[in-house]
């Protein structure tokens, strides 16, 4: 049977970050219930369409999934385990908040099924939490990091994010080798986007913080590798380190142009080919599902040159790169004749040509989207 991915969208959060452009929606916890209730009817409705695949990856994501508790997230488990086929080495991953981990929710989530979790510290550094516009301080991320071991977690990915205003290299540096002294097994280290429309992209449009400069946030990146590789961490992805065989299984279906499906509003899916988007409105998602009607509001089928580009910048993200064998036997053609420029790369050693795959090395991840905007096909 093929294998598919499941992402579960809970999007409610006790208070936005300043940096989140994601659908999420504070200060509406007494609709948590009710949406749960909605999730699991899409998930029913949808299962007769997938009735071919297995099940190997679940991910709660966010806004924060912490914030419906460990009862809701099992009794969403359940409708899975009911409705669809569960592989029983499924990587079960849930996101969260180091607030809103109260004492006894990891054994509960532990109880439930959830195998892997990934903690948003994001910083240790009390003062670029409140520029981040975050709810919790370095000890609440210390004491639900300790509790999450206490509970059995094996698996525990840490987020960080580097190029805040106000951050230094050493301080970058700092929250690092706090983080890598806990020994997670997963590290995802992310550099500031600032997003348009979100509160601390007008605070540097008008002034009132400093915009991250480019070239201290490059050498904050190559500092990182540097570190996380030399700690033990494989670079197995643009933003993500991992010890050996603890990558993500649930993002790597993504990197590796795999099928996944979502559930809830905002959700997207990618299945047989076509690429799907659910309504992104809390209150529209919950009416179609209660009156049994698909959350899908744009559908697309990918196809063509579309499909490749798709494909290859996906796989570039990975330090495995684009595999020609691959490559030639999805596209029934060669990676430098329908992408010639790669050539120039290679000599360039940006690119690397190595046990029959091409990939960017870390320098050029850096500069990522200017090789791909060279190198895909129109």
């Amino acid at each position: 049977m093929r294998a598919l991915g499941v992402y579960l969208h809970i999007p409610f959060c006790r208070s936005k970050c300043r940096y989140c452009d994601f659908t999420s929606f504070a200060g509406q916890e007494e609709l948590m219930a009710s949406y749960v209730a909605a999730l699991i009817k899409e998930i029913k409705l949808q299962s007769a369409a997938l009735s071919d695949y297995v099940v190997d990856t679940i991910f709660f994501g966010g806004g924060t999934p912490t914030l419906v508790g460990a009862a809701m997230v099992h009794e969403i488990l359940e409708a899975l385990a009911r409705y669809y086929r569960i592989d029983p080495q499924a990587e079960i991953t849930v996101e969260g908040n180091p607030a809103t981990v109260e004492q006894g929710e990891p054994a509960l989530l532990r109880r439930a099924g959830v195998s892997r979790f990934s903690l948003g510290a994001q910083s240790f550094n009390e003062k670029l939490l409140r520029v981040l516009g975050r709810i919790h301080n370095s000890d609440d991320v210390l004491r639900t990091y300790e509790n999450l071991r206490s509970a059995g977690f094996a698996n525990i990915n840490l987020d960080l994010i580097y190029g805040v205003p106000y951050q230094t290299h050493a301080a970058w540096l700092a929250d690092l080798q706090k983080a890598i002294l806990l020994k997670p097994e997963h590290l995802s280290l992310y550099g500031l986007q600032l997003e348009e429309g979100t509160p601390l992209e007008r605070d540097v449009i008008q002034g009132r913080l400093s915009e991250p400069d480019e070239d201290e946030t490059a050498r904050m990146y190559i500092s990182a590798d540097a570190l996380a590789v030399e700690s033990g961490y494989h670079h197995y992805e643009i933003s993500n380190f991992a010890m050996p065989g603890r990558e993500c299984r649930h993002n790597l279906k993504y990197w590796h142009y795999q099928p996944y499906i979502g559930f809830g509003c905002a959700a997207h899916s990618f299945v047989a080919g076509v690429r799907t988007a659910n309504v992104a409105s809390l209150a529209d998602y919950m009416e179609r599902m209660a009156k049994g009607q698909t959350a899908a509001i744009a559908q697309e089928h990918i196809c063509g040159s579309e499909e490749i580009s798709e494909y290859a910048m996906l796989a570039f993200r990975t330090s495995k790169g684009v595999n020609e064998a691959e490559f030639r036997r999805r596209f029934g053609t060669e990676l430098n004749l329908m992408m010639p420029k790669v050539e120039d790369f290679l000599h360039e050693g940006l690119l690397v040509r190595e046990k029959g795959a091409v990939r960017m090395t870390p320098k050029a991840w850096q500069i990522s989207n200017f090789i791909l905007a060279r190198i895909l096909p129109d």
